[in-house]
């Protein structure tokens, strides 16, 4: 556990890879579950992300790091998380942030499950859909869509707190 490699951000033990399809939808699927709020702070400058969930029954905070193994990929994500308590939660909330507000449901279709985000505040009429695909190959989503939107950056959490009004209205319009 010396190695060098072993302490860079997006490495070590806590670390791990996550890939993800996603695309964009014109409405949430019929059959969504489990609606959580959540509420993620793109740290200004940083690849840190504080995110607050709130499913109605208990109230969660996680600060998470997310480095890209490739910076033009937004499909691998090496990602690290830690649990906060509310006041810790509270002390790192006033860094400068991106805001990205959102309600994440469920969605099943057989052994798959999906995230489908519903965006409000700002960036209203926002709906995406994502996947952890894992090893597996790009696929199919079981559901209507706009169109996948993986490789596009744009789509991509960071990015999109920290677009301005005009190019979400862009994002919005070009369905």
């Amino acid at each position: 556990m010396n190695d060098e490699t072993t302490r860079r951000p997006g490495r070590g033990r806590y670390s791990h890879v996550e890939r993800e399809q996603r695309w964009l939808l014109n409405a949430v699927p019929a059959g969504v579950t489990a609606p959580r709020i959540i509420v993620d702070r793109y740290i200004a400058g940083t690849t840190l992300r504080l995110r607050s969930v709130d499913d109605g029954i208990e109230h969660l905070y996680k600060w998470t790091q997310k480095v890209r193994d490739d910076v033009a990929d937004p499909t691998t994500v090496r990602i690290t998380n830690m649990y906060l308590t509310k006041d810790e939660f509270a002390i790192l909330s006033t860094l400068a942030a991106d805001v990205l507000t959102k309600t994440r449901w469920q969605w099943t279709n057989g052994e798959a499950s999906y995230a489908v985000d519903q965006f409000t505040g700002t960036h209203e009429g926002l709906i995406l859909a994502e996947r952890d695909i894992g090893s597996d190959a790009l696929g199919n989503a079981p559901f209507d869509v706009v169109r996948d939107v993986t490789h596009d950056d744009r789509y991509s959490g960071g990015r999109l707190a920290a677009c301005s009004s005009s190019e979400l209205a862009e994002l919005l319009t070009r369905r």
